[in-house]
C-alpha cells in the first residue's frame, strides 16, 4: 500500500487535534510496571556481565596464553610451523574477542548514532526488520538532520525502533513508514501503519509502553496517535521541539 508522506499535523493545548494525546510523566507510571523495569534492567546487566566475563575476558585469557607459548616457543627454538601455529590461533581469538566486543557495543547503542546520525541508524532498522519478513518497514526524510547529543539521539532511535515494533506486533501491521521531519524549532517523526488504530498501540499499562513514556518525558517530547485515515492507515506521531538559538 502506496502512503502519501504526511503533512503537518496541527496541535492545540490538548494534543493533535484528530488523535490523542499520550501523557508522558514518569509519576503516572504503574509501580507494577516501574518494577518490571527495574527487573529487566537487572536481567540485561547480569547478561552483559555473563558476556564480558565469559566472552571478553575468557578470550583474552585464551589470548594471554597462546602469546606466552610463542613467546616460549621462541626462545626455546621450537620450529618455524609451531610458532607460526600460536601466533595465527593468536589472531583468531583476537579476532573473535573484538568481534564479541564490537557485539555488545552494539546492543548498547547502534554505532551508526555516532558515526553517521540519526537517520542513517533508522534506515539501517527499517531495513533490518524488513529482512526479518515482520513487516516492509521503509524511512523517508524531510529536510537536513542536524546534530543532537549522542544522548538524545541514542533516546529518540530507541523510542522510534520499539514504536516501530509495537505497531508490528500489537497492531499487526504488514507496513510502516518512518517519516522523518527536520526543521529549526522541531523534530517530528511520524509513523504510518496498516494495522489496527494506533490507540491500541500507544495506550496500556504494560512495562514497554511505560518505558516509551519514561523516555518521552526526559527527551522531552510528545506523542500522539492518530485514527485510521480514509486511506486505511494509521499514525504515531512523536514531536520534539528544539529550545530557541540565542
Amino acid at each position: 500500500m502506496n502512503v502519501a508522506p504526511p503533512v503537518s499535523t496541527p496541535v492545540d493545548d490538548d494534543g493533535v487535534t484528530d488523535g490523542t494525546m499520550i501523557e508522558a510523566l514518569c509519576a503516572d507510571l504503574p509501580c507494577a510496571a516501574v518494577g518490571e523495569l527495574l527487573a529487566e534492567d537487572d536481567q540485561r546487566r547480569l547478561l552483559l556481565a555473563q558476556r564480558l566475563h565469559r566472552d571478553v575476558a575468557g578470550g583474552l585469557v585464551v589470548c594471554t596464553s597462546l602469546s606466552e607459548m610463542a613467546r616460549m616457543g621462541c626462545e626455546q627454538g621450537d620450529e618455524l610451523n609451531a610458532i607460526k601455529e600460536s601466533i595465527l590461533k593468536l589472531e583468531s581469538s583476537l579476532r573473535q574477542a573484538v568481534q564479541v566486543v564490537r557485539e555488545i557495543t552494539e546492543e548498547q547503542y547502534p554505532l551508526a548514532l555516532k558515526a553517521f546520525g540519526l537517520v542513517f541508524a533508522l534506515d539501517k532498522l527499517a531495513k533490518k526488520m524488513t529482512e526479518a519478513g515482520t513487516a516492509e518497514v521503509s524511512l523517508t526524510v524531510e529536510g537536513n538532520e542536524f546534530t543532537l547529543p549522542l544522548e538524545k539521539r541514542l533516546s529518540v532511535y530507541r523510542i522510534l525502533e520499539a514504536l516501530a515494533g509495537r505497531c508490528v506486533r500489537t497492531g499487526l501491521s504488514s507496513m510502516v513508514s518512518i517519516h522523518c521531519r527536520f526543521s529549526s524549532d522541531a523534530l517530528e517523526f511520524v509513523l504510518l501503519h496498516d494495522g489496527e488504530d494506533s490507540a491500541a498501540i500507544a495506550h496500556g499499562d504494560d512495562a514497554e509502553l511505560s518505558w516509551i513514556k519514561a523516555r518521552i518525558s526526559v527527551l522531552p517530547a510528545r506523542l500522539f496517535v492518530s485514527s485510521t485515515d480514509p486511506d486505511g492507515a494509521s499514525s504515531v506521531h512523536l514531536h520534539m521541539s528544539l529550545p530557541a538559538k540565542s
